[in-house]
């Protein structure tokens, strides 16, 4: 289960397909320049290798529970330009837009 503050992390990607469902909260997904918006009980499905960022609209924590294939880890997330988000990663290919 992941907590995702009010507010929105910076547009990035996984190596990995990621389905995320909302426990709790509202937001919007960003992804091939569209706005999704989500809500408690919403599925996305996120390709690897697609930029993306979720944003919390708020007011409190939106809680989601994540389900990774092949399995992977939240942490492992790259900037457009192929920087890892987090120290420590390699650095991959690039995204897919």
């Amino acid at each position: 289960m992941g907590y995702i503050p009010v507010g929105a992390a910076p547009t990035h990607y996984h190596l990995y397909d990621e389905v995320i469902y909302v426990l709790d909260g509202n937001g919007v997904m960003h992804m091939n320049g569209e706005r999704t918006p989500l809500r408690t009980g919403s599925c996305i499905h996120l390709p690897a290798r697609k930029l993306h960022t979720l944003e919390n609209s708020g007011p409190g924590v939106m809680r989601v529970l994540g389900v990774f294939r092949p399995a992977g880890s939240p942490a492992e997330a790259y900037y457009p330009d192929g920087t890892p988000a987090y120290a420590g990663e390699p650095a991959p290919a690039t995204a897919s837009r």
